[in-house]
């Protein structure tokens, strides 16, 4: 019956910080991949709405659904590259402790890497199609709306409102991280 029982070699294999970072990577690359088909798909239907507008927003849709492409690539790139990070981390005796700190940072790098061209992208969109064009970028990436409404100091306020938002994410992830990798070395043996 022992033979059967897989979860104490399971248990013993989580429980090693090489293991565990090797699954946190390719957690990492698979949500890398899922953020490029949902790129894709939000590209598509970025395609399908800008179509449908007047031939004077069409300039301003093109050049955010160029900016969404680049805030896609953004993402999945610091994804990858962060997976990377946590395959070359040494060990240590809190190895889970560097590999949260790890993904402290990232929360706040993919939020940045997203919604900075988007908040300039979305920007331009408004400046080009007014009201409706930031009705429809609030429902497209409902992470960075709210700011700004459909004329060109709108279209401003939301570039700027976006940035900063994405700097404070940004701050505050990494402050995070050094915080908790302080209180390790506080911790940490004397």
């Amino acid at each position: 019956m022992g033979k059967f029982l897989f979860m104490p070699m399971v248990l013993q294999q989580m429980a090693q910080e090489k293991f565990f970072r090797r699954i946190c990577a390719i957690a990492l690359r698979l949500l890398a991949l899922v953020a490029i088909f949902a790129g894709l798909s939000g590209f598509v239907h970025i395609w399908n709405h800008i179509v449908k507008q007047r031939g004077s927003e069409i300039p301003g849709g093109v050049i955010f659904i160029l900016l969404f492409a680049v805030a896609v690539y953004m993402v999945a790139h610091t994804l990858l590259i962060r997976a990377e990070q946590l395959l070359e981390l040494p060990e240590t005796e809190f190895g889970i402790v560097s590999i949260a700190s790890v993904f402290l940072r990232l929360g706040g790098e993919v939020y940045a890497g997203f919604a900075v061209p988007i908040a300039v992208g979305g920007g331009i969109f408004i400046w080009f199609g007014g009201e409706d064009a930031r009705d429809f970028i609030g429902s497209m990436t409902p992470m960075v709306k709210g700011f700004g409404d459909g004329t060109f100091l709108g279209g401003i306020e939301y570039m700027l409102g976006g940035g900063f938002c994405a700097l404070l994410v940004l701050l505050l992830s990494y402050l995070l991280a050094e915080l908790l990798e302080i209180a390790l070395k506080l911790t940490g043996p004397r």
